[in-house]
C-alpha cells in the first residue's frame, strides 16, 4: 500500500523534495518541513520561515528576466534581478521587500517549464538570506538512475513478537475483584495476531 504523498506529485524525504517524473530534485533550508499539495510545493520551520515551489510555462520568446518582472509577488519592492548558473540551468533571483516579508524569488528554467522558488522571511538576516541561496544552489537534474530508484513509502503489515502462552496481562486481580479489574482488560486495545499468536505491526517503508 503506498502511505504518504501521491507519487504523480513528487517525494518529500525530510528536508529533500524530489520529483522523479519531471526530473528535479532540491534541498530545503535547515529546520524546514514538507507540505506537498497538488498545487504548489510548501515548506514552513518553527521559526516562520516559508517557501512555495510550483511550475509555469514561458510564453514563447519569454525570458527569464521577462517572467520575473510579471510576476512580481503584490506589494513588494524588488531589487536588481541575479542571473545564476544553476547547476546547468539557467535560472534569475531577486530580493523582493514588503511591509513585514521579506522574499528571495527565484526561477528555474527546466525544458519548456519554470519552476519559481519563494523564500520568504519577516526578519532576512544574512545567515538566513544565505540559507535560503544554499537551499536553491541544491536544485539540479535527477540522474536516470535516481529516477529509476525512486519509490513512494510504503505501508506494510509485519509479524511482531510470539504471544506467550498462559500468561495474563490483566493484573495481579485476573481481570476481576474488588478494585476494579474486570476493566483492566481495556486498559490496552487487543492487537490483531497471525495464526502462530505474532502480533501484526505496520510498518513504513521505501
Amino acid at each position: 500500500m503506498t502511505y504518504g504523498d501521491d507519487p504523480s506529485q513528487g517525494f518529500a524525504r525530510g528536508r529533500t523534495f524530489l520529483h522523479p517524473r519531471l526530473g528535479f530534485s532540491f534541498v530545503a533550508p535547515e529546520g524546514f518541513a514538507f507540505d506537498n499539495g497538488a498545487e504548489a510545493l510548501l515548506g514552513v520551520s518553527p521559526d516562520g520561515r516559508a517557501l512555495r515551489m510550483d511550475a509555469a510555462k514561458l510564453a514563447i520568446g519569454q525570458s527569464l528576466d521577462g517572467y520575473v518582472q510579471e510576476n512580481w509577488i503584490d506589494g513588494t519592492e524588488p531589487g536588481p534581478v541575479e542571473r545564476l548558473d544553476l547547476n546547468g540551468m539557467e535560472a534569475v533571483t531577486v530580493l523582493a521587500k514588503g511591509r513585514e516579508w521579506t522574499f528571495r524569488f527565484a526561477a528555474i528554467r527546466l525544458g519548456p517549464d519554470v519552476y519559481r522558488l519563494i523564500f520568504a522571511a519577516r526578519d532576512l538576516t544574512p545567515a538566513i538570506d544565505g540559507g535560503f541561496r544554499e537551499s536553491l544552489m541544491t536544485f539540479r537534474r535527477l540522474a536516470q538512475a535516481e529516477i529509476d530508484a525512486a519509490r513512494p513509502l510504503r505501508l506494510d503489515v509485519a509479524a511482531g513478537a510470539r504471544r506467550r502462552h498462559g500468561g495474563d496481562n490483566r493484573g495481579p486481580h485476573g481481570g476481576v475483584g474488588p478494585r476494579g479489574g474486570a476493566l483492566r482488560g481495556a486498559e490496552r486495545p487487543r492487537a490483531r495476531r497471525d495464526a502462530e499468536g505474532r502480533e501484526r505491526v505496520k510498518v513504513i517503508d521505501e
